[in-house]
């Protein structure tokens, strides 16, 4: 909920997922009372909502995933605001193509900005092996497939830049807040969603350049 630009944070990705046709946004939250706010920033937006287990996300998302009766999700994480629009659906192109692939990611190896992460999953594959899951794994949801990726068919988005991991585009801290408030600050009218990956690149590393 804290405040990105002009907008909650969670705002960005929802924009950012509203943008591309043929994708459903659903905020996947806890039934604590203190994400109420989430609850009514997906009602703003009028798009589905489903509200789950605290400390067990794994089973959250499972439960959703059977409620919707959802055939293949993305996890996007309400603190990555800097969703790309292309890159998701090269992911959804890849996985629903063909019959070739379970799972569609860009984290193997780890070389997009950190918080421009696509992961694209069969639901059944996550149903399948929730049991995995428990208790190791119920926060970060996606760990186990990635400990256990010879198990499954994976597609590995390439990054066509080398390696920009240490770029962030995350806000897990005060700091990161404040710096992707900067860079909005200095560059008010970019549509982030849409901005070609080569574009938004270009601008961070000038604004990191100059920040230093």
């Amino acid at each position: 909920m804290r405040e990105l630009g002009e907008k909650p944070l969670i705002q960005w990705s929802i924009d950012g997922l509203k943008a591309l046709p043929g994708v459903t946004p659903i905020v996947v939250t806890s039934k604590r009372h203190v994400d109420d706010p989430l609850v009514e920033i997906a009602k703003k937006n009028a798009i589905p909502f489903f509200r789950g287990s605290l400390e067990n996300i794994a089973l959250r998302v499972r439960n959703c995933l059977d409620y919707y009766g959802i055939e293949n999700f993305a996890r996007i994480n309400g603190d990555c605001p800097f969703l790309n629009c292309a890159l998701l659906k090269e992911g959804f192109d890849r996985l629903l193509s063909s019959n070739d692939y379970d799972i569609v990611t860009n984290l193997i190896p780890r070389a997009f900005p950190y918080g421009m992460s696509i992961e694209i999953f069969r639901s059944q594959i996550f149903i399948d092996h929730y049991q995995n899951l428990i208790p190791d794994f119920q926060e970060h949801i996606t760990s186990w497939f990635y400990n256990n990726i010879e198990l499954f068919r994976v597609f590995r988005m390439q990054y066509p830049f080398g390696n920009d991991h240490e770029i962030r585009v995350v806000v897990d801290t005060q700091e990161d807040l404040e710096t992707l408030n900067q860079f909005l600050s200095q560059h008010p009218d970019l549509d982030i969603p849409k901005l070609p990956l080569s574009k938004i690149i270009e601008r961070l590393k000038y604004f990191i350049k100059t920040k230093r």
